[in-house]
């Protein structure tokens, strides 16, 4: 019989609970799949803490059964005086793969030495973007960066940078997820605490209590709410975790993460739940601890959000606060408190979806954002209660926007430059919708994707929509909901504000004229004082000299009162 312990107490008795009856698939809508081959996509985002990455680096491939199968998507920012992840990953086999060269007070190059690489294992697997600390805004920025990382891989799993990964977590996370029997399962929950790991305790943490923050976002609580043990299959729940999270990784085309989230503590859970629960997906707490995780201090001393606490721009902040609250329809405290319409529409893929309602969810979670308690649930016993599946219209894609009507400036989606074979594609998405509002939004001349060829009668009306627009069959947008094969609205907030930049041909010519500027101002003037006979040469010194000694100039001045005001410049 399954038991659920509460987590204040541990030594208390634990009450047995019944498990729900197995769920049958209940009419979802298939995904365009592949031949699905078991591959496992892991993103990692370091912040300044290369040796304990490396660490989880290297536990992901030495305890998978099916190494061969798992890529590593690392998103690193640190500053050119750390340890370096990869580097500290490699050189726990001994191997001298990078090597840091100095190359200025706050610069460095990393040259890479291509004959070491045979001795660290798996490294081919490892994908890697570094950015320097200074470019920090916080996990949810930096999360929205692994786009750029991810491939075709089937599954999906997000760990912290200071996880350690149980026996075969490769093959017991895959196998518990198919046990759902529900293609939009995410297998997450807190992870259980590394100092824990050695007293190999069966039982697993568990979420559920909901709570108002003092920003007026609801979050979950840092701490497990229970602990469960016994159950045959994952319990569903109505909680996530940012740092153990499984699923398909179509999860991440419907549910990108928020690159518009600056500097946001913490928003990034709760908000990212309502997306994925209003777009289909459901969550479960899984039946074994696969991913410890080291709540420790950072050592190396750039821990406890120094990222934020260093960097911190509070305007960006408010703003990403404001963001969340209009995604979960929270009136901001700010001075507009009504939000258009409009700007939820604007918000796109990184709002809510059509399959499910956000009141649907508060009934699922009996959750109210009037009550400053949040759900009403307490830690223990009440973890285990009221949990059922919510159904949907599978007809509804998961793409398909809530807000989508009156967008005036639609915010940017993310492209995905590795993921050629996405799951989601044209069929899946309201075209019509599309060739009403494109047009006036985007510049359609660059738009190359031609729709797919088995065409359904909703497309063709689509095609004369679009024609009515001025727009042709082979150029019209395919996606209503916006996946990355959009070069215009599928830019990220960099590439954005590289698309405002002038053509290229006008840069080259204002190159060419700056270099100019730079000739005559420096190189005839060094050339006009190398040719400067002695006498002039030392006129130029004193002048030089007599121009340092007068750097302060004192002056009177009368007022029409007949006031005198002594003035100091600086020169």
């Amino acid at each position: 019989m399954p038991k659920i312990y509460d987590s204040r107490d541990l030594q208390k008795e634990p009450q047995e609970f019944k498990e729900p009856p197995e769920v049958e698939v209940r009419g979802v809508a298939p995904p365009v799949l592949r031949n699905d081959d078991g591959s496992i996509f892991v993103s990692i985002v370091s912040y300044r803490d290369g040796e304990r990455c490396a660490a989880t680096i290297k536990s992901i491939f030495e305890n998978a059964k099916r190494p061969e199968k798992v890529v590593v998507g690392l998103v690193e920012q640190n500053n050119y005086e750390d340890a370096y992840c990869l580097d500290e990953y490699c050189r726990s086999y001994g191997a001298l793969v990078f090597e840091k060269q100095k190359t200025g007070t706050e610069v460095s190059k990393i040259v890479r030495n291509e004959k070491e690489e045979v001795k660290c294992p798996y490294l081919p697997q490892i994908r890697l973007l570094a950015t320097n600390d200074v470019a920090a805004r916080g996990p949810m920025y930096a999360r929205s960066l692994m786009r750029k990382l991810l491939g075709n891989e089937e599954f999906c799993l997000q760990l912290d940078a200071h996880s350690t990964m149980a026996q075969h977590w490769d093959v017991g996370l895959t196998s518990e997820w198919q046990s759902t029997n529900n293609e939009f399962a995410v297998l997450s929950t807190i992870p259980m605490d590394f100092a824990m790991m050695a007293e190999k305790k069966t039982f697993v943490p568990r979420q559920c209590v909901i709570r108002m923050q003092d920003n007026g976002v609801p979050n979950y609580e840092v701490e497990p709410d229970a602990y469960v043990e016994g159950h045959s299959r994952p319990l569903l729940s109505h909680a996530w975790s940012a740092a153990l999270s499984f699923a398909k990784c179509h999860l991440e085309e419907t549910v990108p993460y928020d690159p518009f989230s600056f500097y946001a503590m913490p928003v990034e859970q709760f908000v990212r739940y309502a997306r994925m629960w209003t777009r289909g997906y459901d969550t479960y707490t899984p039946t074994k601890n696969y991913v410890y995780h080291d709540y420790g201090e950072q050592k190396n001393g750039h821990g406890d959000k120094e990222w934020f606490k260093k960097f911190q721009k509070n305007r960006f902040r408010v703003k990403a606060i404001d963001r969340a609250k209009m995604v979960l329809e929270i009136p901001s405290l700010s001075e507009e408190s009504d939000t258009p319409e409009a700007d939820r529409a604007n918000l796109g893929l990184y709002g809510l979806g059509q399959r499910r309602t956000l009141d649907k969810m508060k009934e699922f979670m009996n959750f109210s954002i009037d009550k400053d308690h949040g759900n009403n649930l307490e830690r223990g016993s009440g973890c285990v209660e009221g949990h059922s599946i919510v159904k949907y219209d599978a007809t509804i894609s998961p793409l398909a926007n809530l807000h989508h009507k009156g967008a005036t400036k639609l915010d940017p989606y993310p492209i995905f430059p590795l993921r050629t074979e996405p799951v989601f594609s044209a069929h899946d998405v309201n075209t019509v919708e599309l060739a009403k509002h494109l047009p006036d939004r985007l510049d359609t001349d660059h738009l190359e994707i031609a729709l797919n060829e088995n065409e359904s009668p909703e497309v063709v009306e689509a095609k004369d929509a679009a024609a009515k627009h001025g727009l042709s069959t082979s150029k019209l947008q395919h996606l209503a909901a916006g996946l990355h094969h959009d070069p215009v609205a599928a830019v990220g907030p960099e590439l954005l504000e590289q698309s405002r930049l002038p053509p290229p041909s006008v840069l080259f010519v204002l190159w060419i004229f700056g270099l100019m500027i730079w000739y005559f101002l420096f190189a005839v003037k060094h050339n006009a004082i190398a040719k400067m006979g002695d006498d002039d040469k030392s006129w130029l010194s004193k002048a030089k000299s007599s121009a340092i000694s007068a750097t302060k100039v004192s002056a009177t001045t009368s007022t029409s009162s007949g006031r005198k005001t002594k003035l100091v410049k600086d020169v």
